[in-house]
């Protein structure tokens, strides 16, 4: 989903947010250059926790703590991916 320089904000981002988990499956997600500050990435970091198949997101956050959250999340999904891969191939 490329949604970059819609400029949504953090209102955008905690709508985007709520429709988040009915989305299935969501594998990329760039919001780049939408203004979006801590309060929607928070937002938006705690609905992503249900997306298991997400492996690329591009948002700038500006908090350690997000940054921090935002990688273990990808890098937990990456793995969970690669295990389902090996599985499929066994």
């Amino acid at each position: 989903l490329h949604l970059a320089a819609n400029d949504i904000g953090d209102l955008g981002a905690a709508r985007l947010a709520a429709a988040l988990p009915a989305s299935g499956s969501l594998r990329r997600l760039n919001l780049d250059g939408n203004g979006i500050e801590t309060a929607g990435a928070h937002s938006l970091m705690q609905a992503l926790q249900c997306q298991s198949s997400l492996t690329d997101l591009i948002f700038p956050c500006s908090s350690p703590s997000l940054q921090i959250e935002r990688e273990e999340l990808l890098d937990r999904n990456k793995q969970n991916h690669q295990r389902r891969s090996i599985s499929l191939l066994s």
